[in-house]
C-alpha cells in the first residue's frame, strides 16, 4: 500500500488548517494513517491510499504481478 509523508506546521493558530489538509489528501484518494507530533507546532502525517486499497482486490496478482510503490 503507498503511503505519503506530509510535514505539517499547525502554528500559533492551531488545528483549522489541519483539518483543511485532511480533507484536501482525502479528495485525492488518502485517509490519514497516523499523525506524529514533533515539537508544539511540528507534526508528520502519514497518509494512505484508500482508492488503491480498494482497488486491491479487484487485481488479478497472477504471474504478471503489479508493482506498487
Amino acid at each position: 500500500m503507498p503511503y505519503r509523508v506530509v510535514e505539517y506546521d499547525s502554528g500559533p493558530k492551531g488545528m483549522p488548517g489541519m483539518e483543511a489538509l485532511l480533507n484536501a489528501w482525502a479528495a485525492e484518494g488518502y485517509s490519514l494513517h497516523q499523525a506524529v507530533r514533533e515539537s508544539t507546532y511540528r507534526w508528520v502525517l502519514i497518509f494512505s491510499s484508500t482508492i488503491l486499497h480498494l482497488r486491491a482486490g479487484q487485481v488479478n496478482l497472477g504471474s504478471d504481478a503489479l508493482s506498487i510503490e
